[in-house]
């Protein structure tokens, strides 16, 4: 490996590294930017979960909304039949 350095008044300082110290400096870098990347990744796709989730729960209190509904319109007319002078039921079909 090969290292320049440079000393001014007792005060060193690496003036140049070999080219292979630059590339592993280089690979070091990309690693590190790559990492970055995934986290980026790894960000993003759970955003898009989270959107993915929050759109599931909206649909489903749409349909628990109808069917707190639906449930509340059936009972209104169970109470009606059951109420003095309400509607009777139908009679069954003899042969």
């Amino acid at each position: 490996m090969f290292v320049e350095v440079s000393s001014v008044n007792g005060e060193c300082k690496v003036v140049a590294v070999s080219r292979k110290s630059s590339l592993h400096a280089l690979a070091r870098y990309s690693f590190a930017l790559s990492a970055e990347q995934r986290r980026a990744d790894a960000l993003a796709k759970a955003r898009r979960r989270i959107v993915e989730l929050e759109r599931k729960i909206g649909q489903q209190q749409v349909e628990l909304d109808f069917f707190q509904e639906a449930l509340r319109h059936v009972r209104g007319n169970q109470q009606q039949k059951d109420a003095p002078g309400g509607a009777a039921s139908s009679r069954s079909f003899k042969k």
